[in-house]
């Protein structure tokens, strides 16, 4: 019987495979491990990596503490007053899944799944949700995704209005994104376009 492929190897695997982007095929003559192993690997590594850092490394704020503190840094480093955080989508090119059609075909014509991040003022990702199709839109990942409920049920403890600072005018606590995503005013949360700034 051969000896099982150690942890450390699919560790190092999966490294490999997610810094470069490798095909499975130039993975498999350099770890001589088959294509099919590969995935398995790969796969079962990442979920591995999710269930143990998750909860200290992709932890989206609860409390109006959590918050202010993000609020504090974009201010500091981005002299952005009562911001939360900055949300945006991302292509990840795939290649389709047997018999799914054109349902990943996004608008450039490419194979790919959606990530969206929400991610505060060093770039730390406080959100994150990936695997929508290539066809949806930006706005339709947004509005089906568990942060958008979160806002709309008030679970997310977002600050009231208070003052800008140096100043007397009351101002929601906002996140940024593009155009893509709508105007908002979920429990005093305003999702802001950069066009509308």
């Amino acid at each position: 019987m051969r000896l099982s492929i150690s942890a450390k190897e699919r560790l190092v695997l999966t490294l490999r495979f997610l810094a470069t982007g490798e095909s499975f095929t130039s993975l498999n003559f350099q770890f001589r491990v088959g294509k099919s192993t590969i995935s398995q690997i790969v796969s079962e590594t990442c979920e591995a990596l999710y269930r143990v850092l998750a909860k200290d490394y992709l932890k989206t704020p609860t409390t109006e503490e959590e918050w202010l503190d993000i609020a504090q840094e974009f201010h500091q480093k981005w002299q952005f007053p009562h911001c939360l955080g900055a949300l945006d989508g991302k292509h990840i090119n795939i290649l389709p899944p047997a018999h799914s059609g054109s349902i990943y075909r996004n608008y450039k014509g490419r194979f790919s799944v959606l990530m969206m991040a929400l991610v505060d003022a060093k770039y730390q990702f406080l959100y994150v949700s990936v695997g929508a199709q290539g066809r949806a839109s930006d706005a339709g990942v947004f509005n089906e995704s568990d942060f958008k409920k979160a806002l709309d049920q008030g679970l997310l403890n977002i600050p009231a209005a208070k003052p800008l600072p140096l100043s007397n005018i009351q101002a929601p606590f906002v996140f940024l994104g593009d155009d893509a995503y709508p105007l908002r005013r979920p429990h005093e949360a305003i999702l802001y376009s950069s066009d509308g700034l």
